[in-house]
């Protein structure tokens, strides 16, 4: 009878010593989890500090872009609004003055005169010029003008364009007396 109450303590000790066991490696177990568990957190809190650190800059680039296509669309509005006041000021300098401007497939522009010869008022006296930067060069004038050079240099030094033109007029009109 006390063997077999020892062997009854044996397997309560063996029981305890199993459940001690068990019970330690839970406790890593947990632990182990409850660190994951921390690391997942600390993960998805960057995560979500990324996320809304994202959200706010594109909201930025969002607003730059709202912003730029706005300047964007004004700037284009604005360039309308002179391309239409240079078309009439085209028109009025064509009708009133006799000239044209087109450009040429030389990527030139023609300036064509009328109205210079009062028997002939439509006859055409052409000036074409090329820009380079912020000077221009004369490149031919039909009838040919004289001292081509003389009046090119003499416009890039002024960037007089009305002037050059009263001056080539006046030029095409001393030709024809």
């Amino acid at each position: 009878e006390i063997n077999e109450l020892r062997k009854k303590i044996d397997n309560i000790r063996d029981n305890v010593h199993s459940v001690k066991t068990y019970k330690d490696r839970a406790a890593k177990e947990k632990q182990r989890i409850a660190e994951e568990y921390e690391n997942l957190n600390k993960i998805i809190s960057e995560k979500i500090c990324k996320r809304d650190e994202a959200r706010e800059l594109l909201t930025k680039i969002q607003q730059r872009l709202e912003d730029r296509k706005q300047q964007v669309e004004s700037e284009e509005s604005r360039q309308r609004e002179k391309i239409a006041n240079m078309e009439k000021g085209m028109l009025l300098y064509e009708k009133h003055l006799g000239l044209k401007i087109q450009r040429t497939r030389h990527n030139t522009l023609a300036f064509i005169f009328t109205q210079i010869k009062q028997m002939d008022p439509e006859k055409e006296y052409v000036l074409e010029i090329t820009l380079e930067g912020d000077n221009c060069r004369l490149t031919r004038s039909e009838p040919p003008l004289p001292e081509l050079q003389e009046l090119e240099d003499r416009f890039n030094a002024s960037k007089n364009l009305s002037a050059c033109f009263v001056h080539v007029r006046k030029l095409f009109q001393n030709m024809e007396e």
